[in-house]
């Protein structure tokens, strides 16, 4: 009888190991993947010696202090990235057509202003995309727009769009 509880427990012990082995090989797997696919293009340090510097700003409200931040950096010749969250987008399509016309870069950040690093990989996709969409369908839909661009720039390659 005590050799039966001994293997039982033995046996156990080494289900467990087997199926938390699996899970942490397939868990790691999965989140190094998803990290180089994620990751590959993104910039987390510029050239020290550089005098130069990259700002970017994430917009989920107010559009009167974003046109008065593509102002400031109109007036000074300068650029800057804006980070859109499709929210905004939705509620704010002329600021967005304003600031693609003003060639500011445009930026993905997400429909909602969730925490990317808690939602799963499907809901950041599903996020990321959705205002992809909706930044492309916005920019696209304007006539007006793109006249204004090919008059403002003289050629139709400033038309291209922005990379989300």
């Amino acid at each position: 009888m005590k050799n039966f509880k001994h293997a039982t427990v033995v046996a156990n012990v080494v289900i467990v190991l087997v199926l938390a082995s699996s899970f942490l090989v397939a868990y790691f797997a999965a989140s190094k993947k998803e990290t180089v696919s994620l990751a590959a293009n993104a910039i987390y340090k510029g050239d020290e010696h550089s005098e130069k510097v990259a700002l970017m700003f994430n917009v989920y409200e107010r559009a009167d202090n974003v046109e008065k931040i593509m102002q400031i950096f109109e007036d000074y010749n300068m650029n800057c990235t804006f980070f859109v969250g499709g929210s905004w987008v939705a509620k704010n399509p002329n600021t967005l057509i304003k600031l693609h016309s003003n060639r500011f870069e445009i930026g993905n950040h997400g429909y909602l202003h969730r925490d990317h690093a808690r939602l799963s990989y499907d809901a950041n996709v599903r996020e990321i995309t959705l205002t992809g969409r909706l930044v492309t369908e916005t920019l696209n839909s304007r006539d007006d727009h793109k006249a204004e661009r090919k008059h403002r720039h003289g050629t139709n390659e400033s038309l291209r769009r922005p990379r989300l």
